[in-house]
């Protein structure tokens, strides 16, 4: 019963913390296209990068693609040097830097797994601790009741023996 809750706590707190790391660590790598910051904002590439890109990166790179398409159709933005460089040779290399972002963090992300299924991780999560603390303290309880029980029993049967004595 109780290992299964901690393996749910600590297999969801490893996902949480896994996906965390991922985002950041591709929205920084993304940060590196360069132009790409100016065109959307961090915000914006925020919206993009979410879990469901993990272990996918074309689903990145297609909404980014037309994401930038679009802004580009617009004619302010046409001076700028990425919609100009996205009719270049850049735009055939811009999936794989963004394929590369989401491996770097997908890697940022598995070792954070790792990190937080190890058994230190475990034991170290203040719930954990402190509910293997109660289960000591309960147990220590119920043996001290048990002792005293067993005593009060033995108790109870050699007053039992003298009053069958005294009756003789």
């Amino acid at each position: 019963g109780f290992g299964l809750i901690g393996g749910n706590f600590v297999h969801a707190a490893a996902q949480s913390a896994a996906m965390e790391v991922f985002i950041s660590e591709t929205i920084r790598d993304l940060k590196d296209i360069p132009h790409i910051m100016k065109l959307f904002g961090e915000k914006e590439i925020a919206q993009f990068v979410t879990p469901e890109v993990f272990g996918k990166p074309m689903n990145l790179v297609i909404p980014l693609k037309e994401a930038i398409n679009n802004a580009c159709k617009c004619p302010k933005m046409n001076t700028n040097l990425l919609c100009n460089s996205f009719e270049t040779g850049f735009a055939q290399t811009l999936p794989r830097r963004i394929e590369t972002a989401v491996e770097y963090g997908e890697h940022f992300a598995n070792e954070t797994w790792a990190t937080a299924t190890t058994p230190n991780a475990f034991l170290s999560n203040p719930y954990i601790a402190s509910s293997i603390a109660i289960m000591i303290i309960v147990s220590i309880l119920l043996v001290i009741y048990l002792i005293l029980r067993y005593r009060r029993k033995k108790k109870m049967k050699r007053k039992l023996q003298y009053i069958k004595l005294l009756e003789e």
